[in-house]
Parts: structure tokens; sequence; C-alpha cells
């Protein structure tokens, strides 16, 4: 942990912090940051593309399906903490969020709710001949116009970005 072990103190503004926070600020942005790009890059190119792609770099197998199966039963999870948090407001008497003394048993009981959940989704994998191997239908990607016109518009608006002041070029437009 870089906030216990550097200690050089560092003004930011009017702010005095050290520069183990600062680095674990970054870092935690960095990471939230690329959470959300890889959830952004699933959306956009569905389901079966990241493995697809993860296949064809050479990826290994187990962290292929670890990604798509992660993806695909992430609403799984998301739905048992949304009824947990509803179960706990009701019986709590109407107190908004969950106290920190209850963060224990909320997250164990969501834990095993899930194990559980994921136990039966997994049983019913096997039942429908699942051996560990992710089969994707659909072609292996081959090149197109679309993906070529798609690539180069991102990099003109990235190479715009990089070379024009878009902040003089927003102030222009709304007459600042």
């Amino acid at each position: 942990w870089n906030p216990v072990f550097e200690k050089t103190s560092v003004m930011i503004g009017s702010v005095n912090t050290t520069l183990g926070w600062l680095s674990f600020i970054t870092l935690t942005v960095k990471a939230l940051i690329m959470v959300g790009s890889v959830s952004v890059m699933m959306q956009i190119i569905g389901e079966g593309g990241l493995p697809k792609a993860m296949a064809k770099s050479h990826f290994p197998v187990a962290l292929q399906n670890m990604f798509l199966l992660i993806y695909r039963y992430l609403h799984v999870t998301m739905q048992e903490a949304k009824r947990s948090a509803l179960a706990y407001s009701l019986r709590s008497g109407g107190v908004r969020g969950i106290r920190p003394k209850d963060w224990g048993s909320f997250g164990g009981g969501l834990l095993l709710r899930s194990l559980k959940k994921s136990s039966s989704i997994q049983k019913a994998m096997v039942c429908r001949g699942y051996t560990g191997d992710i089969v994707i239908a659909g072609d292996a990607g081959k090149l197109s116009l679309t993906d070529v016109l798609f690539f180069v518009c991102w990099i003109a608006v990235f190479a715009g970005i990089r070379f024009l002041n878009i902040g003089v070029l927003t102030g222009r437009l709304f007459g600042l």
C-alpha cells in the first residue's frame, strides 16, 4: 500500500496530501476507467467478441471462460444484491443504506446466495453439455469495410482531440 509506505508530502492547490495517497487515488481511478472501458467494449462488440479476440491472441482458455462467464452472470449477482438491499431496508425500519455494523453479515449473505445461484447455474450448464470450452457461434471475424471505417473515424477523433485545443474551440462555439 503506497499510502502507508510513501509519506512524502505534496501540495495540490490548497490541499496537503502525500504521494502515497496520490498514487493510490490515481491507480483507483485507472482501475475504474479500465473496468468501465471493458464494460463498454463488451456492450459494443457483443458477448462473443471479447473471447474471440482473446482466442486469436492466444490467451489461455481458462481466462477466456472467466471473462465470458463473469460478464454473462454479473447481472445475476447484481439482482441478488438488489434483493438483499431491499430485504435489509424493509427489515430495518426504513433506514437508508446499510449500517456499517451490518456490512459483514450483508456481504456474507450475498456471497452465500451468489454461490448457491452459481452452483445451480453450473449444474444447468453441465446438463446442457458444458465441458469447460465456450463455443461461440459466428464467423471468426473477417475484416470488413465498416470495421476499417470505424477504426479510421476513431483515429481521426483521437487525433483531433490530441492536436486541437478543444477548450478554445468549445469557447468559440458558445461565444465565450
